[in-house]
């Protein structure tokens, strides 16, 4: 058993520890041996340990010529961000250059994933109209490439914003009732 076969079975079990363990032991580099790491140092909390991992990987894959790994790396990092920084200029970033790496590859999984992370990013932004886009992209992307995390977080995405949207109006509006003091004829006495 290798030591990324030792890190597999300890990250299928959540041993967290374990898998960064199984991993310098065997002084594993591989690009899943890297990945593994990555989602480890994350659920350890180390975070930028796990950032570094991940951009690390985005390299090495970019340099090899895996576009879709690498910009998954890329989106990975932008989605981390997003997640436990809320930093949109660096999120940006990732997403751009995961969208630079994929060029003109055919929509699929790491689509799924950027329309997920744009979706929120554009939410925070203030941007409701693009999160609205993206969330739908995010569903479409991902019922299409059975990626379900971002059909679930676009589906959330998308309540989020009819409930923003609904409370954002007058109270008169809202109602299904008429409310007398909403009522332009009535006067208070």
């Amino acid at each position: 058993m290798t030591g990324v076969d030792t890190a597999r079975a300890a990250a299928e079990t959540g041993a967290w520890q374990d898998v960064l363990a199984a991993l310098d032991n065997a002084g594993e580099h591989s690009d899943e041996a890297v990945e593994l790491r990555a989602t480890a140092l994350y659920a350890t909390g180390d975070l930028e340990g796990c950032l570094a991992a991940w951009e690390r990987l985005h390299a090495r894959l970019a340099a090899s010529g895996d576009r879709e790994g690498s910009a998954r790396a890329a989106a990975m990092t932008a989605l981390i961000l997003l997640i436990d920084t809320g930093l949109m200029a660096p999120v940006r970033s990732w997403t751009a250059r995961a969208e630079r790496v994929l060029g003109e590859v055919s929509p699929g999984r790491v689509h799924a994933m950027l329309a997920m992370i744009r979706t929120y990013e554009r939410f925070l932004s203030g941007d409701l109209e693009g999160s609205r886009e993206q969330a739908a992209a995010a569903i479409a992307l991902g019922e299409e490439h059975d990626v379900m995390p971002t059909v679930v977080i676009g589906n959330v995405a998308q309540a989020r914003l009819l409930v923003l949207e609904e409370t954002s109006r007058p109270v008169c509006e809202r109602s299904t009732r008429r409310v007398p003091s909403c009522s332009p004829t009535r006067s208070i006495r």
